[in-house]
């Protein structure tokens, strides 16, 4: 989502310049003149590419900022002044720019999950439904509690993921260089040398030197082609059936599918565990749970059971 930075008067005369994330400039003056502001500019704030990069918050970062939101709550502070205190992360300008607007509409009235749902790539369903469960039990610490665990040992998990690739892909860019090294420089200067020998070379030879003559021209076929499957299988995911089907395959395929299956279970499980010691009822629980999956195939089938219970 782009951030914007804006200048605009208070009904008061009070002339305020500050930065909002929106998902268009029209929107955002919309917005503002609705809050009784009068819109003296809108401008988008310019991001090269590193900044782009960073525009999406780290788990590590909203672990943080949620755990300070728990520890003012248990402190007896209002929404209000714990959203306050929170907002200001030099760290991270995406998520401060998206709890000042968050702050602002509670301010004007919203509830806290209302306000946070209008960004559902900060604040997934299970937040979401874990303030809606504090919401109507008046005590917002408890729940967000058990959501901090949740995401605790998320957190902790993808970190042993990522320590555990490292030496893997070690090894990978090893083996490319060291390829890389064979086929530029050592193979060419073989491929002089049997050429005067003036000899018949078998036919595995002849194909690795004519190989190795053609490199450059194989490298860029090589990457046209596969830049084109990527971007195929790109656009054919990013469809309903496409998205379907490959989740599918997924769970068919026999080494894959071991994997798949039950990470998948364990996702829904974790994920209804959190929402029902929360309090949230099973039916909302089991909806909720049903969009924390990320293998659509298999979300599909659960629909047959919420339909059930």
């Amino acid at each position: 989502m782009p951030i914007y930075i804006y200048k605009a008067l208070t009904s008061n005369g009070q002339e305020l310049t500050r930065e909002a994330t929106a998902p268009s400039e029209e929107e955002l003056r919309r917005e503002l003149e609705g809050r009784g502001l009068l819109v003296k500019g809108v401008r988008q704030k310019r991001t090269d590419w590193l900044a782009f990069r960073g525009q999406s918050v780290k788990a590590e970062e909203f672990l943080q900022v949620n755990q300070e939101m728990v520890t003012l709550l248990k402190a007896g502070l209002t929404v209000p002044e714990v959203l306050d205190l929170v907002s200001e992360r030099p760290e991270s300008p995406v998520l401060t720019s998206i709890l000042k607007r968050v702050l602002e509409e509670v301010r004007n009235g919203s509830q806290l999950s209302g306000a946070c749902a209008k960004y559902p790539r900060i604040f997934d369903g299970l937040y979401i439904s874990s303030l809606k469960t504090g919401e109507r039990t008046g005590d917002l610490s408890k729940p967000l509690l058990r959501y901090q665990d949740y995401l605790r040992r998320k957190v902790a998990l993808q970190g042993k993921v990522s320590q555990a690739l490292v030496y893997p892909l070690f090894l990978l860019g090893v083996l490319v260089l060291v390829l890389g090294l064979l086929f530029t420089f050592v193979m060419p200067r073989f491929a002089a040398l049997y050429t005067d020998f003036g000899a018949v070379m078998p036919l595995p030879t002849r194909v690795l030197m004519l190989v190795v003559k053609q490199l450059p021209v194989l490298l860029g076929v090589a990457a046209g082609l596969g830049f084109m499957g990527w971007a195929s299988l790109k656009a054919w995911t990013a469809t309903p059936s496409g998205r379907m089907r490959l989740d599918e395959a997924k769970q068919r395929l026999p080494l894959v599918g071991q994997f798949t299956q039950p990470f998948t279970v364990s996702q829904l499980a974790r994920t209804l565990a959190t929402l029902l010691s929360g309090g949230t009822p099973l039916t909302e629980s089991l909806k909720v749970a049903r969009e924390a999956v990320t293998n659509r195939a298999f979300a599909a089938r659960f629909d047959r059971v919420i339909g059930r219970v």
